[in-house]
C-alpha cells in the first residue's frame, strides 16, 4: 500500500500534464489553421532551392496561390483512383462518435495508384534544406484507404481540412491527433481525413476481409502516397467519387498533421518533399524528436529503393528548413524534449521560432 501511495501523486501529476498538453494542442491547431499562410508568409524569402530543380536559385518554394491561399500542387503529383464510399463500418482505433448528433458524416474511401519513391540529392546538413529527387528506378502500385469525417451540412464547414498521417507505432492504424483534437474539430467545423500512408498500418488492415484489396509497396513510397491522397481530396477526377463530397469546392486550406512516428516523417516531408509538391498549406508536427529516412528498403520483391547515403538523416541535430512560406507548428511535451540517449540535444527543440515556425515545448 505504501508503494501505491507513493506512485499516485506522480500519476496525478502526469495525468494533469497530459490533459494540459491535449488542451494546448487543440488551441494550437486552431491558431495555426486560422492564421493560414497569411501576409507574413507571402513575404518569406525563398532562399533555398528550386522546387523543381533542387538548385540554389530557382525560388520555387513560392508558387502560385489560388483563392484561400492554397499553393498550386506540382502537375506531376498523380491523382489516385478513388473508390467509395465503402459500404459498412470502417475499422478505427478511436472512441465511437454519434455522427448524426455531431452533425458529421464518416465515410471511407480506397485510393489506388502508382507511387514514386524519393532519393536525397546531395549531402543533407543539419539546417533542414534537404534536396530530393524522384528515384527513376522505383515506382510501384498501391491501394490504401482514407477515412473522412466532415460536416454533413456544407454551411458548417470552416474551409480547413486536417489530413492526419495515421500513426502505426503500435503495429496498427491509430488516429492519435483525432483523439486529442476531436472536440475542437467537431465544434468548429473542420473536416478531418486520416491517411494510411505506411506499410505497417495497411498490412494490419489486410487481415480483415474488408481490406483484402489493400497493398503497400513499402515506406519509401509513403511520402508520395500521402501527397497523392491530398490531391484526391482537392482535385478528384470529375467522373469519380469525391471524398469530401459537397465540401470539395469550398476547401481553402489543407493542414498536414502527424504525431510521434508520423511526426518524424512529416519533418522529412517538410524539408525534402514539400518544396517539390506543395500540396499542403501548413503543418502540425506533434511530438517529433527527429526526422525519418526518406528512402528505405521495402519488403522482399519490392522495387529497389537505395537508402540515403550514410544510412539516415543527420543526427542528433536536424532542423526545419526556414525558406518555406507555409507555417509549421512543432508541438512537444516535456518527455519529447529530453536529451537523447547519448546526451546530445535534439536540434528540433533548440531551433528558434521564425516568421513561419512556432515551437511549443
Amino acid at each position: 500500500m505504501g508503494q501505491e501511495s507513493t506512485r499516485s501523486p506522480r500519476r496525478r501529476r502526469l495525468r494533469r500534464r497530459v490533459l494540459a498538453a491535449v488542451l494546448g494542442l487543440g488551441v494550437a491547431v486552431a491558431g495555426l489553421i486560422a492564421a493560414g499562410p497569411g501576409p507574413a508568409a507571402a513575404q518569406e524569402p525563398a532562399a533555398g532551392g528550386s522546387a523543381r530543380s533542387g538548385g540554389p536559385e530557382g525560388g520555387g518554394l513560392g508558387g502560385d496561390h489560388g483563392s484561400g491561399g492554397r499553393g498550386r500542387p506540382a502537375d506531376d503529383v498523380p491523382v489516385p483512383t478513388v473508390t467509395g464510399p465503402v459500404a459498412g463500418d470502417p475499422w478505427t482505433a478511436s472512441p465511437p462518435v454519434d455522427w448524426e448528433e455531431a452533425g458529421y458524416t464518416q465515410e471511407e474511401f480506397f485510393l489506388a495508384g502508382t507511387a514514386r519513391a524519393y532519393l536525397n540529392d546531395g549531402e543533407w546538413g543539419d539546417d533542414g534544406r534537404w534536396n530530393a529527387r524522384l528515384n527513376p528506378d522505383a515506382t510501384a502500385p498501391y491501394v490504401t484507404r482514407a477515412l473522412v469525417r466532415r460536416p454533413t451540412d456544407p454551411t458548417d464547414f470552416n474551409g480547413t481540412v486536417v489530413v492526419e498521417w495515421v500513426n502505426v507505432s503500435a503495429g496498427l492504424d491509430v488516429e492519435v491527433d483525432w483523439v486529442f483534437t476531436r472536440d475542437e474539430l467537431l465544434r468548429r467545423g473542420y473536416a478531418w481525413v486520416g491517411v494510411s500512408a505506411q506499410a505497417v498500418g495497411v498490412d494490419f488492415l489486410r487481415g480483415q476481409p474488408r481490406y483484402a484489396q489493400l497493398a503497400h509497396p513499402g515506406d519509401a513510397f509513403s511520402y508520395d502516397i500521402y501527397s497523392q491522397a491530398a490531391r484526391a481530396l482537392t482535385d478528384p477526377p470529375d467522373s469519380g467519387p469525391r471524398p469530401l463530397g459537397d465540401l470539395t469546392d469550398d476547401v481553402e486550406r489543407l493542414l498536414a498533421d502527424g504525431e510521434s512516428q508520423s511526426a518524424g516523417r512529416l519533418v522529412t516531408y517538410v524539408n525534402a518533399v514539400h518544396p517539390q509538391v506543395r500540396v499542403f498549406d501548413g503543418f502540425l508536427v506533434h511530438s517529433a524528436s527527429r526526422a525519418a529516412p526518406l528512402s528505405q528498403p521495402g519488403p522482399p520483391g519490392s522495387p529497389p529503393t537505395p537508402s540515403i547515403p550514410g544510412g539516415d538523416v543527420p543526427t542528433p541535430v536536424a532542423r526545419f528548413r526556414t525558406d518555406r512560406r507555409e507555417p509549421v507548428l512543432l508541438f512537444n511535451t516535456e518527455t519529447d524534449v529530453v536529451p537523447r540517449a547519448d546526451g546530445a540535444p535534439s536540434g528540433l527543440h533548440e531551433q528558434p521560432d521564425g516568421r513561419n515556425l512556432r515551437i511549443w515545448r
